[in-house]
């Protein structure tokens, strides 16, 4: 299933969504290892974990939105101000 529109490229933008969503499952991860009665080692395991599965992760995503984003960063680029152009035509 896509998120796209189906008259739209699927790289077309970022999915920052997806980068939302792991960064609010990598709170949740955290907070429920502070619940855990486990001893200080294992705390600290179950910290490093998760950060390093979290770096991966978004590792990923940029691999995976590197066009979508250099894409983003020239229509940027050409229109610095954020007005849109048009381009005006005579209709002789």
């Amino acid at each position: 299933m896509s998120l796209t529109p189906p008259n739209r490229p699927a790289s077309d933008r970022p999915k920052w969504w997806i980068l939302y969503l792991l960064f609010g499952v990598f709170l949740g991860v955290l907070l429920l290892e502070t619940q855990l009665p486990v001893s200080d080692t294992v705390h600290r395991i179950l910290e490093v974990g998760p950060v390093l599965g979290f770096c991966g992760l978004i590792d990923r995503w940029l691999k995976a939105n590197e066009i979508a984003m250099l894409r983003e960063s020239l229509r940027e680029h050409r229109n610095p101000i954020g007005r849109r152009t048009t381009a005006f035509r005579d209709n002789d």
